[in-house]
């Protein structure tokens, strides 16, 4: 997903999502794209 992208949605979706949320999906992002698996919550 492009970074600007990513953004964006963050900030349309900003009141749907919580900061816990929003943290563990860039972490998720973060393994990703150093190639490991995301832990599962």
């Amino acid at each position: 997903m492009d970074i600007e992208l990513f953004i964006e949605f963050i900030q349309v979706n900003a009141g749907v999502y919580s900061d816990a949320m929003a943290v563990d999906y860039l972490k998720t992002l973060l393994a990703l794209c150093d190639g490991r698996e995301p832990k599962q919550i």
